[in-house]
């Protein structure tokens, strides 16, 4: 049994090529430590943010400095920057387009207002309104869309009982 991401996701067996859903702490979330939700989307900016940040400069950062030490002629150094920063951007899409939703799945689990993280994460661009073009470009499996949308409406049954109890 292997574990992949924030250790969400796990393999079983080598034949096995389906991805399952397995929640951590034997499958109880409320045995997770409890967050506010502040201190989850401060936690996305290690998760999500951090290593998008990386991909998105690292490389082209990395051409700018060799290229200024070796003493690369201007016009061909900006020209080569140029041409890494492109997929130097899409690798941060892409990495973004995965993270966000394991993220997603990590601060579910760890916080009670589900509502007040949306708000938080969505003033401070870590996620997107839910059927935004870039909210539709996160890519996860179907256990994973199918744990959150679960998630989601438990929280608003639970919501919906306190309401009216």
């Amino acid at each position: 049994m292997t574990k992949s991401g924030v250790g969400q996701f796990v393999s079983h067996g080598e034949g096995d090529q389906r991805e399952r859903l397995e929640p951590r702490a034997a499958g109880n979330a409320a045995l997770l430590p409890r967050l506010t939700p502040q201190k989850a989307v401060d936690a996305a900016a290690w998760q999500v943010n951090g290593p998008v940040l990386v991909l998105m400069l690292g490389p082209t950062l990395a051409v700018l400095i060799i290229g200024v030490v070796s003493g690369a002629h201007a016009v061909g150094l900006l020209l080569t920057a140029g041409m890494v920063l492109i997929p130097s951007w899409l690798a941060a899409w892409l990495a973004w387009s995965i993270l966000t939703p394991r993220w997603r799945l990590w601060a579910y689990e760890r916080v009670d207002d589900i509502d007040e993280l949306k708000r938080i994460a969505l003033a401070d661009r870590v996620l997107w309104p839910d059927g935004h073009i870039i909210h539709r470009s996160e890519l996860a499996p179907t256990a994973l869309r199918d744990r959150l949308a679960a998630i989601e409406a438990e929280r608003r049954r639970l919501t919906a009982e306190v309401g009216h109890g």
